[in-house]
């Protein structure tokens, strides 16, 4: 696929981005490859090849998910910024 430089400025548009002239080149030869690497994806048969949910498959060795404590409450307050008593305080976030 051929990219034009209209593109790449159209892109940039879009994302509210304003380019220098070294900017529109760079990015049009970056996205040029981008593209070009997609279409080579796009060309390969998976048909055939099971939907995965992560690259390592289901076979993918897992920790076994134990709760265990984390010590006592005084310990973690102690490295607190602000604290309330047994509590985090943390500023009010609207």
């Amino acid at each position: 696929m051929t990219l034009e430089l209209k593109t790449v400025r159209h892109i940039a548009r879009l994302a509210h981005l304003k380019l220098t002239p070294e900017e529109d080149r760079l990015y049009l030869e970056q996205l040029g490859q981008i593209l070009s690497h997609v279409e080579t994806l796009q060309s390969l048969k998976t048909k055939n090849v099971p939907p995965t949910t992560h690259p390592g498959g289901l076979s993918a060795p897992q920790r076994p998910d134990t709760a265990h404590s984390t010590g006592p409450s005084q310990n973690l307050l102690e490295n607190a910024p602000l604290r309330e008593g047994q509590l985090f305080k943390v500023p009010k976030v609207l």
